[in-house]
């Protein structure tokens, strides 16, 4: 059994990489690695209640205490960890096709686990052992309806815009249109019969995934669209005119929205939300896509208190809780397009930035492949400089970047790449995409 983590908890095809015996040992050594209760909620995939059923299982052997959540969105198990003080278990693949699952791990404050956690974690799956005593099992007093209740005290004022809701058939088809409709808009929802085979569209909310709920959005005179997906971490944004808006000037909303001077954010973020926050007199740091929690836990303890923690498609608000939460986020979208009068309004404090972003299916060690492309591209790139923190990014100016990594979730290679201009990020994107195509043949 190789290294079972990945950018984002553990995540692979049902009955093949993620599988019921899997599920059993992961909820056994988390019962024995924290030495108190579990807090257990799922998503609505088809696999999902037999992986939560064994977890459920392995945790009551390790001697934990169980309380359900039961099928409910990421932030509102994530939530219910933090009020209850214990570890919890999520079982979810989030964007991923219907076919995968996967299991993601909190310590008691409602954040996922660090690096250094789900190592000793991992440890603890292989070595499966029971407790002394068989723990017990109810059902948690922190679920869904508590969730709304606190959701709806920490939203401030909205306007009855019209508006579009997308929850992809995931966890948050019922939750989300419901908040949206409580908080003050006025909420036409499509997709929203849970179903874990995702028969509207797939999972992720990317524009090719969007097409129809973008058409939607400027066929019915909305101001914007929101989109979620399987398990409502993640919250994409549709203008009137039914564009995609990209994901830095999402969380440059956010940024306004929060006033925030301190931010964390991954490496593939770009330029236009530091720009924001330069401008509200701020400074972001960046770090690894999947582990901005560890950082933000590193960075408290120095006294440092973020305002907002983001990566592409995901935010999260420390205040609220040390968690990524779309529907939360949603309403945050809400709140500042009420401040300004409209989302085109609100985008307007955003800079203008293009990005290329590609995933290439690489079946070979994409890691090595990874590494010699950009050895190749230091060669035609030049770059000013290059940073290491997560894969490898190429600095063409102050102004341009293009960033190369594996995924930690699939077996693919990211391309991303950013400039001023469509011309030069597509120019450094093409670039890489034409040797990372040479490799993964």
């Amino acid at each position: 059994m190789g290294r079972l983590f990945g950018t984002a908890g553990l995540r692979g095809v049902f009955g093949r990489e993620v599988t019921v015996q899997l599920a059993l040992n992961f909820g056994n050594g988390i019962a024995r690695m924290s030495g108190g209760g579990v807090v257990l909620g799922w998503d609505n995939r088809l696999s999902s209640h037999a992986l939560a059923s064994a977890a459920a299982s392995g945790a009551l052997s390790g001697g934990a205490d169980v309380l359900l959540v039961g099928m409910s969105p990421f932030p509102v198990l994530a939530r219910a960890t933090m009020m209850a003080g214990d570890a919890g278990i999520y079982v979810t693949a989030s964007h991923n096709p219907p076919e995968y699952n996967g299991l993601k791990a909190f310590w008691g404050d409602g954040a996922e686990l660090t690096r250094e956690q789900e190592e000793e974690l991992e440890r603890m799956i292989k070595q499966f052992a029971y407790g002394e005593v068989v723990g017990s099992i109810r059902w948690s007093p922190y679920g869904v309806e508590e969730y709304l209740e606190d959701l709806l005290e920490d939203v401030g004022p909205c306007s009855d815009v019209l508006l579009v809701a997308d929850p992809a058939n995931g966890a948050a088809s019922i939750l989300a249109p419901s908040v949206l409709s409580e908080v003050g808009a006025r909420v036409i929802s499509v997709n929203s019969r849970p179903d874990g085979t995702f028969p509207g569209r797939m999972p992720e909310p990317s524009p090719e995934n969007l097409r129809e709920t973008m058409d939607l959005v400027r066929r019915c005179g909305a101001e914007f669209g929101l989109a979620w997906d399987g398990d409502a971490d993640r919250v994409a944004v549709i203008d009137r005119r039914g564009r995609f808006v990209p994901q830095y000037k999402v969380s440059s909303l956010a940024a306004i929205a929060l006033k925030a001077r301190r931010v964390i954010t991954s490496v593939d973020m770009g330029l236009g939300l530091k720009r924001v926050v330069e401008k509200l007199g701020g400074e972001v740091i960046e770090w690894r896509l999947g582990d901005l929690h560890s950082l933000y836990k590193r960075r408290r303890k120095e006294g440092w208190e973020a305002d907002l923690i983001t990566e592409p498609w995901k935010i999260m608000i420390p205040s609220w809780g040390p968690f990524f939460d779309g529907i939360r986020a949603a309403c945050l979208i809400l709140e500042v397009v009420s401040e300004y009068g409209g989302l085109e309004e609100a985008l307007k404090e955003v800079p203008e930035y293009r990005q290329v972003r590609v995933s290439i299916p690489c079946g070979g060690d994409r890691w090595a492949i990874v590494r010699r492309v950009f050895e190749e591209l230091k060669e035609e790139v030049k770059p000013v400089r290059v940073d290491e923190i997560d894969g490898y990014r190429l600095w063409a100016g102050e102004e341009s970047w293009l960033l190369l990594r594996a995924s930690g979730t699939e077996p693919k290679i990211r391309v991303y790449a950013e400039g001023r201009s469509e011309e030069e990020a597509s120019r450094l994107a093409s670039i890489a995409l034409r040797r990372v195509r040479e490799r993964c043949k």
